[in-house]
């Protein structure tokens, strides 16, 4: 699960620590440029 504290959105850090946790390699850079387009409000949450 990625939304570790069950606030029902994912943070950056969520969602970095999640894609690590299934093996992901992509850099951090990478990461954020996910969850920039994600984030269609730009709260810093999907």
């Amino acid at each position: 699960m990625i939304d570790t504290d069950n606030s029902g959105t994912i943070t950056f850090e969520e969602l970095k620590d999640g894609l690590k946790r299934v093996g992901s390699d992509l850099m951090e850079s990478e990461i954020k440029s996910l969850m920039d387009a994600a984030d269609i409000d730009n709260n810093g949450t999907i």
